[in-house]
Protein backbone atom coordinates (compact mmCIF):
# COMPACT_ATOMS: atom_id res chain seq x y z
CA UNK A 1 0.00 0.00 0.00
CA UNK A 2 1.05 3.83 -1.12
CA UNK A 3 1.84 6.14 1.72
CA UNK A 4 0.91 10.18 1.37
CA UNK A 5 2.51 12.89 2.99
CA UNK A 6 -0.65 12.75 5.12
CA UNK A 7 0.22 9.46 6.55
CA UNK A 8 3.43 10.99 8.07
CA UNK A 9 1.43 14.06 9.11
CA UNK A 10 -0.92 11.52 11.15
CA UNK A 11 1.77 9.54 12.40
CA UNK A 12 3.35 12.49 13.68
CA UNK A 13 -0.25 13.82 15.46
CA UNK A 14 -1.12 10.69 16.93
CA UNK A 15 2.42 9.96 18.27
CA UNK A 16 2.87 13.17 20.14
CA UNK A 17 2.28 12.75 24.07
CA UNK A 18 -0.43 15.08 24.67
CA UNK A 19 0.32 15.62 28.51
CA UNK A 20 4.33 15.90 28.05
CA UNK A 21 7.04 16.05 26.07
CA UNK A 22 9.25 13.84 28.62
CA UNK A 23 9.50 10.82 25.98
CA UNK A 24 12.51 8.81 25.09
CA UNK A 25 14.96 10.26 22.63
CA UNK A 26 14.43 7.95 20.32
CA UNK A 27 10.33 8.78 19.92
CA UNK A 28 11.38 12.32 19.52
CA UNK A 29 13.71 11.29 16.41
CA UNK A 30 11.06 9.35 14.92
CA UNK A 31 8.27 12.24 15.20
CA UNK A 32 11.13 14.76 13.94
CA UNK A 33 11.53 12.17 10.76
CA UNK A 34 8.60 11.53 10.24
CA UNK A 35 7.34 15.61 10.33
CA UNK A 36 10.34 15.89 7.82
CA UNK A 37 8.77 13.75 5.21
CA UNK A 38 5.37 15.11 5.75
CA UNK A 39 6.23 18.25 4.56
CA UNK A 40 8.86 16.71 1.71
CA UNK A 41 6.21 14.36 0.26
CA UNK A 42 3.53 17.40 0.10
CA UNK A 43 5.97 19.87 -1.27
CA UNK A 44 7.49 17.13 -3.57
CA UNK A 45 3.40 16.74 -5.06
CA UNK A 46 3.07 20.61 -5.54
CA UNK A 47 6.88 20.31 -7.67
CA UNK A 48 5.04 17.58 -9.91
CA UNK A 49 2.03 19.87 -10.75
CA UNK A 50 3.61 23.05 -11.52
CA UNK A 51 7.32 21.37 -13.21
CA UNK A 52 7.24 20.96 -16.71
CA UNK A 53 10.20 18.31 -16.44
CA UNK A 54 9.82 16.05 -12.57
CA UNK A 55 12.55 16.33 -10.27
CA UNK A 56 13.46 12.78 -10.40
CA UNK A 57 14.56 13.40 -14.07
CA UNK A 58 17.42 16.40 -13.20
CA UNK A 59 20.48 14.98 -11.78
CA UNK A 60 21.03 15.52 -7.99
CA UNK A 61 20.47 14.72 -4.73
CA UNK A 62 16.31 14.80 -4.22
CA UNK A 63 15.51 16.44 -1.16
CA UNK A 64 18.60 19.15 -2.61
CA UNK A 65 16.80 19.63 -5.55
CA UNK A 66 13.47 19.98 -4.16
CA UNK A 67 14.48 22.77 -1.88
CA UNK A 68 16.34 24.27 -4.30
CA UNK A 69 13.38 24.22 -6.66
CA UNK A 70 11.27 26.08 -4.19
CA UNK A 71 13.97 28.66 -3.65
CA UNK A 72 14.75 29.65 -7.25
CA UNK A 73 11.47 27.73 -9.20
CA UNK A 74 12.83 26.38 -12.36
CA UNK A 75 11.36 24.42 -14.90
CA UNK A 76 8.12 25.74 -14.37
CA UNK A 77 4.48 24.71 -16.75
CA UNK A 78 4.58 27.84 -19.34
CA UNK A 79 0.59 27.94 -18.84
CA UNK A 80 1.16 28.59 -15.25
CA UNK A 81 1.32 32.35 -14.55
CA UNK A 82 2.93 32.12 -10.92
CA UNK A 83 2.11 35.17 -8.99
CA UNK A 84 4.71 37.53 -6.75
CA UNK A 85 3.05 36.13 -3.98
CA UNK A 86 3.12 32.99 -4.69
CA UNK A 87 7.04 33.14 -5.34
CA UNK A 88 7.43 34.57 -2.14
CA UNK A 89 5.95 31.62 -0.48
CA UNK A 90 7.76 29.13 -2.12
CA UNK A 91 11.02 30.16 -1.39
CA UNK A 92 10.00 30.33 2.47
CA UNK A 93 8.53 26.36 1.58
CA UNK A 94 12.17 25.92 0.05
CA UNK A 95 13.81 27.62 2.94
CA UNK A 96 11.79 25.80 5.72
CA UNK A 97 13.05 22.28 3.93
CA UNK A 98 16.50 22.90 4.15
CA UNK A 99 16.71 23.91 8.07
CA UNK A 100 13.85 20.61 8.33
CA UNK A 101 16.40 18.43 6.09
CA UNK A 102 19.06 19.05 8.32
CA UNK A 103 17.36 18.81 11.75
CA UNK A 104 15.93 15.14 10.17
CA UNK A 105 19.74 14.36 9.61
CA UNK A 106 20.73 14.76 12.56
CA UNK A 107 17.96 12.93 14.08
CA UNK A 108 18.15 10.15 11.31
CA UNK A 109 22.03 9.45 11.42
CA UNK A 110 23.87 11.71 14.08
CA UNK A 111 22.49 9.12 16.79
CA UNK A 112 25.46 10.94 19.26
CA UNK A 113 23.98 14.20 19.30
CA UNK A 114 21.07 15.02 21.38
CA UNK A 115 17.48 15.37 20.18
CA UNK A 116 15.04 17.46 22.38
CA UNK A 117 11.50 18.28 22.79
CA UNK A 118 12.53 21.50 21.66
CA UNK A 119 13.59 20.03 18.21
CA UNK A 120 10.56 17.61 17.93
CA UNK A 121 8.21 20.49 18.52
CA UNK A 122 10.47 23.03 16.27
CA UNK A 123 9.94 20.42 13.46
CA UNK A 124 5.86 19.38 14.28
CA UNK A 125 5.01 23.03 13.97
CA UNK A 126 7.15 24.17 11.10
CA UNK A 127 6.05 21.04 9.02
CA UNK A 128 2.34 21.81 10.12
CA UNK A 129 2.73 25.60 8.99
CA UNK A 130 4.39 24.45 5.66
CA UNK A 131 2.12 22.03 4.66
CA UNK A 132 -0.82 24.45 5.15
CA UNK A 133 0.86 27.09 2.99
CA UNK A 134 1.63 24.38 0.21
CA UNK A 135 -2.02 23.86 0.46
CA UNK A 136 -2.55 27.58 -0.35
CA UNK A 137 -0.05 27.70 -3.56
CA UNK A 138 -2.06 24.27 -4.66
CA UNK A 139 -5.28 25.85 -4.49
CA UNK A 140 -4.06 29.20 -6.27
CA UNK A 141 -3.16 26.98 -9.33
Amino acid sequence: MAVSYLDFKRFSEQTIPLENYMVEEICLRILVSASYYAIYHRALELSSLVRSIPLSDVAGPSHKKLSDFYIKPFDIKSELDISTETHSKMRRVGYVLKTLHARRVLADYKVDDEVSSVDMQYVVSQSDQYIKIVDEIIEAL
